[in-house]
């Protein structure tokens, strides 16, 4: 059984990676019928601990960079980085353990329409269950916006719906085929008519979005964009930050020099998370405060940022900064730090903890920022989102509804190593992005940097690991549908829906 198990989480992360790959993307639903049925023919409390197996499996597959980012990242030995990548998995996998703990129930009580109720469990157990990196079933279909458009109007719940209720109708029609017992009563013709109603609604709704995107991109005026990769690993970023501010930063100034060389029209160009050790407006910003005004350009970077209250307290922040025709606008800081490597949990709640881990490698303590980060530029606005943020729901949303027709993601993914998390990470801010129906440019110290367009489809992407200068057209433009308007209304519509099932079952 154990092998069964390990072999199903096998399957599971080859063909659905959180990679945005289309693959064999498409047997996804195939790949979670045995799952589903073997969950259907347990009890809740068996179904629950098989379901946290199958999870934890799946997401030690998926997550297995997070091993040589503690190498790289902290002064873990393997045995430590092992353990943090199994701790992480146990907690991910509860979201399987979840959904296979309300399967049986679901589908005794639902009747003949279980595979939409199925299918609406699994969008309730992704919404609600907390995820570290959320990545949800649907994911994985970013690459076809034929139907993954679909996230504009109902969020990528939508999407692992659609995913789910496929599995739910091909276990149907497998037991129906071979007579297999199961809880509930069988599925009719009446419930697959409305599941290939569900479907062509989806591919209408998704046709529609992509109409609208094409319309706007005809109107919508290109911004010419340098993505600077310059390939920094830590430990080389450290040592000029620590012996030549001035000189990693016109490093910087004369990549971008270069590149104006080699196409003076370019009108903005952006350096990565962090690319500055310092403000721009202090004495080592100076070459690049120079650069914008001999160019007529405008330069978006990210910088370590420091300052100091009224009662004397430094505040350390991880920002970006727009500096135009030499002058350096209000930052933006992050509003969402990542645990640990920049700010660590329920410190206002134990003043010891800063001190007990602080000289632990890859702590950090930085402050969160507050708003959004919006700045108008020519005459449309822009959105600065900072690495974890662009792969969240609420930043990126609440960007969108402050008026952002262009998504700038800065990002620092060397600390990963050449993993599949570069992979991950542009996945889910394509699908993000597809969500939103606004276009992004992103750009990574070592890799992955790209521009994608409203789609969730990637124009043109950079390498990995190597230094580089990526160059294109963004169309600005804004193309929101009723998720970024109101929100994740068809997870909620799914809950509810459970909920009254699983209460119509107790009742009972």
């Amino acid at each position: 059984m154990l092998l069964w198990w390990i072999a199903i989480a096998a399957v599971h992360y080859w063909m659905a990676p959180p990679t945005g790959d289309r693959g064999w993307i498409a047997l996804q639903p195939l790949v979670w019928i045995p799952a589903i049925r073997i969950f259907s023919l347990l009890s809740s409390r068996r179904a629950f601990l098989v379901g946290w197996l199958l999870g934890t499996m799946a997401n030690v597959a998926i997550y297995s960079w997070l091993i040589e980012t503690m190498l790289r990242f902290t002064d873990l030995d393997s045995v430590g980085a092992v353990a943090v990548l199994l701790i992480y998995s146990v907690v991910a996998g509860l979201v399987i353990g979840v959904f296979a703990w309300g399967v049986a129930p679901l589908r005794r009580v639902s009747g003949r329409a279980w595979p939409f109720a199925v299918a609406a469990w699994l969008v309730t157990s992704e919404q609600w269950v907390p995820q570290f990196f959320p990545y949800f079933q649907g994911v994985g279909w970013v690459s076809f916006p034929s139907i993954y458009l679909v996230t504009a109007h109902t969020g990528v719940a939508g999407m692992s719906f659609l995913v789910f209720l496929a599995s739910g109708l091909g276990l149907a029609a497998y037991e129906t085929a071979f007579g297999l017992s199961a809880p509930g009563v069988p599925v009719s013709r009446s419930t697959a008519a409305a599941g290939v109603v569900a479907f062509a609604l989806a591919f209408s709704a998704a046709g529609y979005q992509e109409a609208r995107i094409a319309a706007a991109e005809r109107k919508a005026k290109p911004l010419r964009i340098a993505l600077i990769q310059d390939n920094l690993e830590r430990e080389e970023r450290l040592r000029r930050f620590r012996n030549d501010v001035r000189g990693a930063t016109n490093r910087l100034v004369a990549i971008s020099e270069s590149a104006l060389a080699d196409d003076p029209t370019l009108e903005v160009v952006m350096w990565s998370e962090g690319a500055l050790s310092s403000m721009p407006k202090h004495g080592s910003g100076a070459s690049v405060r120079n650069l914008t005004r001999r160019h007529d350009l405008e330069v978006w970077t990210g910088a370590m940022t420091q300052s100091r209250t009224a009662g004397g307290k430094w505040i350390f922040n991880n920002s970006v900064y727009r500096i135009a025709d030499g002058v350096v606008s209000a930052p933006y800081h992050k509003n969402v730090l990542v645990p640990i490597s920049e700010a660590l949990p329920f410190a206002d709640w134990f003043p010891s903890l800063p001190g007990l881990v602080g000289a632990i490698e890859g702590t950090g303590m930085l402050s969160p920022g507050e708003g959004v980060g919006i700045y108008t530029v020519q005459d449309f606005k822009v959105a600065y989102v900072i690495c974890y943020e662009a792969i969240l729901r609420a930043p990126m949303r609440d960007s969108v509804n402050a008026g952002a027709s262009l998504l700038a993601n800065f990002t620092y993914e060397a600390w990963f190593g050449d993993t599949r998390e570069l992979d991950q990470h542009l996945a889910m801010a394509r699908a993000q992005v597809a969500q939103l129906g606004v276009p992004m440019a992103r750009v990574a110290t070592t890799g992955i940097s790209a521009f994608i367009d409203a789609r969730g489809r990637v124009q043109s992407r950079g390498g990995r690991f190597n230094q580089e200068v990526l160059v294109g057209d963004v169309l600005p433009l804004r193309v929101p549908g009723l998720y970024a308007r109101i929100g994740p209304w068809f997870a909620w519509l799914c809950t509810v829906f459970c909920a009254a099932l699983l209460f119509r079952a107790r009742a009972r």
